[in-house]
């Protein structure tokens, strides 16, 4: 292969990491923005109940049913 052939071969390989490693660094601040508990999400939550063992260790205190808003 000549010389000319190298350095061609050398910017192509380094164009195509520069590509690649913007993409990733794309993909990864998308991720991150996509995983953000934002309020509008935590809102949707309305309530959530919770069925205890009649058993279970704190059911004679707390009793067998827990709410929370």
């Amino acid at each position: 292969m000549s010389g000319r052939h190298k350095r061609r071969n050398g910017w192509l390989a380094i164009l195509l990491a520069a590509a690649l490693l913007l993409l990733a660094a794309r993909s990864a601040a998308a991720a991150d923005k996509q995983s953000a508990l934002s309020p509008v999400l935590l809102d949707a939550i309305v309530r959530i109940e919770t069925p205890i063992p009649a058993d279970a260790r704190t059911a004679p205190c707390l009793g067998t049913a827990r709410e929370d808003r």
